[in-house]
């Protein structure tokens, strides 16, 4: 291939790029790699150009929050010092530390963007592929009992490629967007109704495939995201109607036959009835035992941040370390896990009030500058579209009451901080910064 040395550069980056939906499924050790490659390989390139692009308000706050994670994890380790000068746990110090991968990740990848040295179209279709792989998996484990790799099914959900992780469908939900994007713009049809009847055809495969992996919010979260999506964009809301009727009817005609899943959702129900009532009715009576586990795993949070320095937290990834402290010194029978399975209240309990506001105003920018930017008039084309599904999967991932995993998970946080970059800088293009 007769590239010159700046095509060879930006195809490089380009591929490892294409290779994170891939290390998604390989798992962390997989993901941290591409990133740390993705890093060298572009400060290598580009050095110091990479931290001269005009900041926007968004990137500064950005900034601000990594610094502000530092700041934490320094007064905390010398409040532990003061206290007990013989034992320091360092591992919250090296887990901040490292956890500024994300944010070398984040302005490398606005770098590229604002320089047009990226070719988003190779991610697109890489991550098109990994979607089909995923439900082509899921579909044969439900079929065989097992996966194509040999995994056997152990539990009501099922998890496709990721082993023991029940994350298939928090990963269909992530990056089926991409697939759609990809029906639209990227694959050539002879007739425009073969590919509005191939985009209908793979929402249904979709949903399918999500009620198969059992994972209730990705699936509630794939049809919100679906179903806005047709009302952003006129040129599909013909359709509207067809996938109202059709993907509801499906949902219920597979958990009618399926009692697998029926008892999964089933139970979300009762789920949900039982906090109504014991909420509003019976207060006094709320407890653990009456409740989904998420809804003591948010109270464990709570409980943690009023234990902990309220402004500042007790630094990235200590919920686990003063999660149990807190319930005993509160006198809480509320169950302790490794997070609070909420962004914010996690975010709130590590980084305190001060880095959930610098959260909530990044959210809050984001929301704005889609709305800034976002015209019903627009032309159905590659970059509105493209837009438009950024930020609803980032909108997706910043939604306030979802039961999550880490927000400074491998997997959570290197989802969000390859999303951010990309909208920030097809945010900028469209008004033109």
């Amino acid at each position: 291939m007769n590239f010159n040395f700046i095509n060879q550069k930006t195809n490089l980056i380009s591929i490892l790029l294409a290779f994170t939906p891939l290390s998604f499924i390989a798992g962390n050790p997989a993901i941290n790699i591409n990133i740390v490659l993705i890093v060298i390989f572009s400060l290598f390139f580009d050095g110091k150009k990479i931290f001269n692009i005009k900041l926007l308000l968004i990137d500064k706050l950005i900034i601000l929050f990594f610094i502000f994670s530092l700041i934490t994890v320094a007064v905390n380790s010398l409040e532990s010092y003061h206290l007990d000068k013989q034992n320091i746990d360092l591992t919250i110090v090296y887990k901040t530390i490292f956890f500024l991968r994300y944010l070398l990740l984040y302005f490398v990848l606005r770098f590229y963007l604002d320089n047009d040295k990226l070719k988003l179209n190779i991610f697109l279709i890489s991550s098109s592929l990994c979607v089909l792989f995923v439900c082509f998996d899921l579909f044969y484990q439900q079929l065989f009992g097992q996966d194509i790799f040999g995994y056997k099914i152990s539990h009501v959900k099922l998890s496709g490629p990721f082993g023991a992780e029940l994350i298939a469908g928090s990963y269909i939900q992530r990056f089926s967007f991409f697939l759609f994007f990809s029906i639209l713009f990227l694959i050539n049809f002879k007739r425009n109704f073969n590919k509005k009847s191939i985009f209908l055809l793979t929402a249904i495969v979709i949903v399918i495939s999500l009620l198969i992996a059992g994972n209730r919010m990705p699936l509630l979260l794939f049809l919100f995201l679906f179903f806005l999506f047709f009302i952003l964009n006129a040129n599909l809301q013909k359709y509207f109607f067809i996938a109202l009727v059709s993907l509801p009817l499906i949902f219920f005609l597979f958990i009618k036959d399926n009692e697998k899943a029926f008892n999964n959702f089933h139970g979300a129900y009762i789920q949900i009835k039982n906090i109504t009532y014991n909420y509003f009715y019976n207060y006094e009576e709320f407890v653990p035992k009456k409740v989904p586990e998420q809804i003591y795993q948010f109270r464990s949070g709570l409980y943690t941040w009023s234990f902990n320095n309220k402004i500042l937290g007790g630094g990235i990834k200590s919920f686990k370390f003063n999660c149990w402290p807190a319930h005993e010194k509160l006198g809480s029978k509320w169950s302790c896990d490794t997070h609070p399975h909420n962004y914010y209240i996690e975010i709130l309990s590590e980084l305190g009030l001060i880095g959930l506001l610098i959260i909530l105003i990044i959210f809050l920018l984001l929301i704005s500058s889609f709305t800034k930017n976002f015209s019903f008039k627009r032309k159905f084309d590659y970059e509105n579209v493209a837009f438009q599904i950024f930020f609803l999967l980032l909108l997706a991932e910043f939604f306030p009451i979802k039961s999550s995993g880490s927000f400074f998970s491998t997997f959570n946080a290197a989802y969000i901080f390859l999303l951010m970059p990309i909208f920030v800088g097809m945010s900028k293009k469209i008004n033109n910064i």
